[in-house]
């Protein structure tokens, strides 16, 4: 008798773990890290491997190499090495869910729009005058 209460009280504190620490999983941004300006930045922080390219579904940039990758820091310095032009140093500054970087050197200011981000994956659209590309970057 004792033991099939411990067994049950056992796993009903599971179970009841499991169902509140749940909304904790969920991969949407409102619910890591909140839905500000300053959450978006500190989410941001770190190394960021870019995955893929793709336009209108296809992958466009073939198998990109391990060695693209986007570094943020706290500093509004973005690291970002992508083939074929190779180190570049950026600025960068959020606006809501709104990225843009700025390279240092020539003044050039990219868009981006954040439309997904969690500790492992961030996902950024970027318009150009006749495309529309989505970044696919996996925190490593």
């Amino acid at each position: 008798m004792k033991i099939r209460f411990l067994l049950i009280s056992i796993c009903l504190s599971l179970l009841s773990t499991m169902i509140f620490s749940s909304h904790s999983f969920a991969a949407n941004v409102t619910s890591w890290g909140g839905n500000t300006k300053q959450s978006y930045a500190t989410q941001l922080m770190g190394r960021w491997a870019l995955v893929a390219i793709f336009e209108r579904g296809q992958n466009i940039s073939g198998t990109t190499p391990l060695s693209d990758y986007w570094i943020f820091k706290r500093n509004g310095f973005v690291d970002h090495n992508e083939m074929p032009k190779g180190l570049q140093r950026s600025y960068y500054s959020l606006s809501d869910r709104k990225l843009t970087i700025k390279d240092k050197k020539t003044r050039v200011k990219r868009y981006f729009t954040i439309k997904y981000i969690d500790q492992r994956r961030l996902i950024l659209i970027h318009k150009k005058a006749d495309q529309t590309l989505t970044y696919n970057l996996e925190r490593y």
